[in-house]
């Protein structure tokens, strides 16, 4: 089911769709890292946290990005809910099971 002009949702999202969206939204600094070295598909990207982007193995540096970053993020996930539901995340991006 592939609504708005057949964008595919982000949970099929290959680590080639989360590049492109990077580059949209203005991270092309990160797409090797993320996409190449990393792997990140659309759901690994949906679940990122700051923490995340903060500690090894990505740790990056530049404090402005990951803000920014993470704002886009944020945006993403709000988007799509329904998904992290399905992941059984909820949309702040920590899952109950994750405190074990």
């Amino acid at each position: 089911m592939a609504g708005n002009g057949g964008q595919l949702s982000v949970r099929h999202w290959t680590p080639k769709h989360v590049g492109r969206w990077l580059r949209e939204e203005g991270f092309c600094d990160y797409v090797d890292l993320l996409c190449n070295k990393h792997r990140l598909d659309g759901t690994s990207l949906l679940t990122l946290s700051e923490y995340d982007l903060r500690s090894p193995p990505l740790e990056l540096k530049v404090l402005g990005d990951i803000k920014r970053l993470m704002v886009s993020l944020r945006k993403l996930q709000k988007q799509n809910v329904d998904v992290l539901e399905e992941l059984g995340l909820s949309y702040d991006g920590h899952s109950p099971q994750n405190s074990a």
